[in-house]
């Protein structure tokens, strides 16, 4: 599991470097499958690390509604207390979290998602 939390909002486009420069200078555990959580509207972070052309699958997820469609990458719909939703999606190399683990779902999500059960690395 890598844990990437992030407070970048699309208004504070400076703090994307420090994602982008960490992924590009970091070990190999920087590729494979990246899904963020509570992406908000605009995904930004998951953006992001789609650019970087590292990932096999890149997947930006929130709460129903809130994610756009017209992104271009994957998102999806996803309720942290929908735990048969939470298992199809399968498990993730890299997991971002544009903001906090505000719920004991969130965390059991979290958990769930990664491919490694302890947390390798914090941005």
């Amino acid at each position: 599991l890598i844990l990437l939390v992030s407070h970048v909002f699309f208004r504070d486009l400076p703090k994307c470097p420090t994602l982008v420069e960490s992924a590009q200078r970091g070990p190999t555990r920087w590729r494979g499958r990246a899904i963020e959580l509570g992406a908000g509207a605009f995904a930004l972070p998951a953006i992001v690390l789609s650019r970087l052309g590292k990932f096999t699958e890149v997947v930006a997820s929130d709460l129903p509604g809130v994610v756009r469609r017209d992104l271009p990458i994957r998102a999806i719909d996803l309720d942290y207390q929908d735990r048969t939703a939470v298992k199809k999606l399968g498990s993730f190399d890299v997991i971002v979290i544009a903001g906090a683990l505000d719920s004991s779902a969130s965390v059991e999500t979290l958990l769930q998602l990664s491919t490694n059960r302890a947390p390798q690395g914090f941005l």
